[in-house]
């Protein structure tokens, strides 16, 4: 199965939708990294700051980016000078991230080689594999 395949078994949402993959260089970053570009692996790991929660609620990530310097936003649509990412959770809990490029977003597949671009919704849904829904919307000015 090739990797096209894979991500319409993953994310049902996606099949029929102008999705693109891309190869990566790099596969000790994940999605979390990706959206903070950064070159390594962090979730709540020993790389997370000693600073914020590791309960990996939607409240520590908000904090996490906060330092970052990004706010809550209520849309998703593209703004020119702002840098936009989405926090999908399953059950309560984070369980993606991706950033926004134009009109498009972007993710950094897991301890794959690959990153796609996409839709938000293309990725949400309750399939095994699926990241759930998207629960917020950040932004920080580029």
């Amino acid at each position: 199965m090739d990797i096209r395949e894979e991500i319409e078994e993953w994310f049902p949402n996606i099949i029929s939708n102008p999705f693109r993959i891309f190869k990566t260089e790099l596969i000790d970053y994940n999605c979390l990294a990706h959206t903070l570009d950064l070159n390594y692996w962090i979730w709540t790991n020993e790389k997370w700051p000693t600073d914020i929660p590791k309960d990996l609620g939607v409240d520590s990530f908000r904090l996490l980016y906060r330092k970052y310097g990004y706010l809550e936003e209520s849309d998703d649509s593209y703004e020119h000078g702002y840098n936009k990412v989405a926090i999908y959770t399953t059950h309560g809990y984070p369980s993606h991230v991706c950033k926004q490029s134009d009109d498009m977003w972007t993710s950094k597949l897991g301890n794959r080689f690959y990153t796609l671009e996409h839709k938000l919704d293309w990725l949400s849904g309750d399939s095994e594999y699926a990241y759930g829904d998207v629960a917020l919307i950040l932004r920080k000015k580029c």
